[in-house]
């Protein structure tokens, strides 16, 4: 019996995919290839916010539109961009570049060699 129960579990892990919501949108689920994302600290409570940008059309005053979210949509709270690139790391994301713009540290990302992202959104022409 041990001998069947390691193997399935090592299956079963292997099978699983991380979800990150941006809002209610899983963007793992998305063709998508580089993303932007930033932190957004609240200094009261040593918390932040992290902000993405995959190129979704949104109210810009919104904000927790753009924000790393549960199922939910409410918004995930990081311990500092540290804890926010271990996370997007543990899901398939590994940083690309980053830079200093007003004095927020933003950090462009890639999709992590091997990942094969899903037929959404793709044309029928496209496929073929």
């Amino acid at each position: 019996m041990k001998k069947l129960i390691l193997p399935l579990l090592l299956l079963v892990s292997t099978m699983s995919f991380g979800q990150i919501y941006v809002g209610k949108s899983d963007i793992n689920t998305r063709p998508l290839q580089y993303i932007e994302i930033w932190d957004k600290p609240i200094k009261s409570i040593g918390k932040s916010y992290a902000m993405v940008d995959y190129g979704q059309v949104t109210d810009k005053d919104n904000k927790s539109s753009w924000r790393i979210s549960n199922r939910n949509g409410t918004p995930i709270e990081f311990n500092g961009i540290v804890d926010v690139l271990n996370y997007m790391h543990r899901n398939g994301w590994e940083i690309l570049h980053n830079k200093t713009t007003d004095g927020y540290e933003s950090y462009l990302m890639k999709r992590k060699a091997g990942y094969i992202a899903p037929d959404v959104g793709i044309s029928k022409l496209e496929k073929e």
